[in-house]
């Protein structure tokens, strides 16, 4: 496991965050900003699939989100990746990308980035591209 998104990461976006309906690359990473999951979003629909991964979240009594239902659940209830995902631990990075054409090559490339450099892509990454 590897690899990290930077320091300006500050979280999992809940309201307000500004991507509406742009075409990207989005990572979802650990606390530590190792990343899990690399994905794009090639119709000006970076919002939604952000949220299609992610799912509706819960508002914890101390005033922090979970995300039960989020689509990585089928990897075990008890993999720590999903539960840093679960108890909305999870950061998450969007690249916004004004072309939609290029943003398949993209999210190749840094699918290609993390193989070479970590020996695997991203935990929840089955394939490149």
């Amino acid at each position: 496991m590897g690899g990290k998104i930077g320091n300006s990461i500050r979280g999992i976006l809940i309201s307000g965050d500004g991507i509406g309906s742009k075409s990207g690359i989005y990572l979802i990473a650990t606390p530590e900003e190792d990343i899990l999951y690399i994905g794009k979003a090639t119709k000006n629909n970076l919002h939604h699939r952000v949220w299609s991964h992610l799912q509706t979240p819960q508002e914890l009594e101390n005033g922090n989100w979970s995300f039960p239902n989020n689509a990585f659940e089928s990897f075990g209830p008890h993999n720590e990746y999903v539960q840093i995902i679960r108890n909305g631990y999870a950061r998450l990075g969007v690249i916004t990308i004004s072309n939609s054409n290029l943003v398949s090559l993209v999210e190749v490339y840094l699918h290609t980035l993390h193989h070479q450099k970590y020996g695997s892509l991203p935990f929840f990454n089955k394939q490149i591209g």
